[in-house]
């Protein structure tokens, strides 16, 4: 990997650049430069030193460190590091994307209740919300749903996804949303197949191909709501939980 050039941003405005040199693995000059008036001073380094031998500490009012060590092969910042230019490759900087993840939320419900068919279920106004993107803004896949019952479930229920957030009414009252809401929907994922045990059960939503989403208003969250089709005994918090399954791009 050929670096041209690192600068590093450190302290008050104190920047120190750094030019490397890739066919000897060599540092060829140091220079410390004020972020006022973009004046550089060489504070190092001749004809050059190897990379193993180097350790730059930016100047005492700062907390910036480039350290390389190993011949070049390991490089370590304290501090905001601006790259020049990396030489294409199969090298890769930070993450890339195909990181799975799992979340899980559990509602808290706010009537307790026997919910209908076609009811909503959850927080008054407040839809469940899914940290999944990797950075604000950010976008993936959901690949998998359960849904969890500590009761004895039978019956179809479905879960909607939002890219952004929506009133979604009162707990235990007919689900319903607006015409400007229901735009936003990223997708619908159904439960209708139960696997009891002697605690509850379990059921496994039907995702497909998976639901591309993209997060809104400088978030990593997407917005979730539960809708019964069914009729079923959710009377206490913790009696329902909703985990859901992203690829991250």
């Amino acid at each position: 990997m050929a670096i041209e050039a690192v600068e590093i941003t450190a302290g008050s405005g104190t920047k120190v650049g750094v030019d490397v040199v890739d066919t000897d693995k060599q540092i060829q000059y140091v220079k410390l430069m004020d972020g006022t008036d973009g004046s550089a001073t060489v504070v190092a380094i001749g004809g050059g030193v190897e990379a193993a031998a180097l350790r730059v500490t930016v100047a005492s009012d700062s907390t910036g460190v480039l350290s390389v060590d190993d011949n070049g092969s390991t490089l370590s910042v304290d501090g905001t590091v601006t790259v020049g230019v990396i030489t294409a490759g199969e090298t890769h900087v930070g993450a890339v994307g195909g990181h799975t993840i799992s979340v899980t939320v559990t509602p808290t419900l706010s009537v307790n209740a026997t919910y209908v068919a076609n009811d909503y279920v959850g927080t008054d106004h407040t839809p469940m919300s899914f940290t999944l993107a990797r950075v604000n803004d950010g976008s993936g896949t959901i690949i998998g749903a359960m849904l969890a019952s500590k009761v004895v479930v039978t019956g179809s229920y479905e879960l909607w996804l939002f890219s952004t957030t929506l009133d979604p009414g009162h707990d235990s009252d007919a689900w319903t949303i607006t015409d400007a809401e229901q735009l936003t929907c990223i997708g619908v994922i159904p439960f209708s197949t139960w696997y009891a045990n002697a605690n509850g059960a379990v059921s496994m939503g039907s995702i497909g191909s998976g639901f591309p989403f993209v997060c809104i208003g400088t978030a990593k969250v997407i917005y979730a709501c539960l809708v019964t089709r069914a009729t079923v005994a959710w009377e206490a918090d913790g009696d329902v939980s909703v985990k859901l399954w992203a690829i991250q791009d």
